[in-house]
């Protein structure tokens, strides 16, 4: 975890992930890393393990599901870190 303090209104890029495996919990510290950029949101259909990323994340916002996690943070990007069978058709 980051030990960078963390000022509310400091931040120019509001980034979310979505699904909390493993995999999250180093995009959380890259991104926690990057000067101007805050997680707003974590989303995983394992509520303990999306707890566990949001404390890593330094964030209260836990969401079940994508679409309502996207409506109330607004986040600018998404991590997508959940299952390729998972994503939509393009």
């Amino acid at each position: 975890m980051s030990s960078q303090p963390r000022t509310p209104g400091r931040y120019s890029l509001r980034a979310a992930i979505t699904g909390c495996g493993k995999i999250s919990s180093i995009h959380i510290d890259a991104v926690r890393a990057m000067p101007g950029v805050e997680i707003v949101g974590v989303c995983d259909q394992n509520q303990s393990e999306a707890r566990k990323r949001a404390l890593q994340a330094g964030t209260d916002h836990i969401f079940a599901d994508m679409e309502t996690m996207m409506k109330e943070v607004r986040p600018n990007v998404v991590h997508l870190l959940t299952p390729p069978r998972t994503h939509f058709a393009t």
